[in-house]
């Protein structure tokens, strides 16, 4: 299977990322389940877990948007440099 540039810049993205900021998805996991565990007839466990799920979804997108500027710095090497 021959690679385009496309998916080379992907892949070497995608490994920058998970180098520089490695995905916390067992500790979002046992998190997770802990906070599961909490009694739920009380609001402040609600809350709890609400927070959990509110961190696992913005974790995500940080690391999207990481791999997105990533790509465009592979892509266009030239910004790098500006100052």
């Amino acid at each position: 299977m021959n690679l385009t540039e496309d998916d080379k810049v992907l892949n070497r993205a995608t490994q920058l990322l998970n180098e520089l900021f490695p995905s916390p998805e067992n500790e979002l996991n046992n998190i997770t389940m802990i906070a599961g565990y909490t009694p739920e007839d009380s609001e402040r466990y609600v809350k709890i877990r609400r927070l959990t799920l509110e961190i696992d979804d913005l974790y995500s997108q940080l690391r999207w948007h990481i791999l997105q500027l990533l790509i465009i710095l592979l892509r266009n090497p030239e910004i790098q440099d500006i100052q």
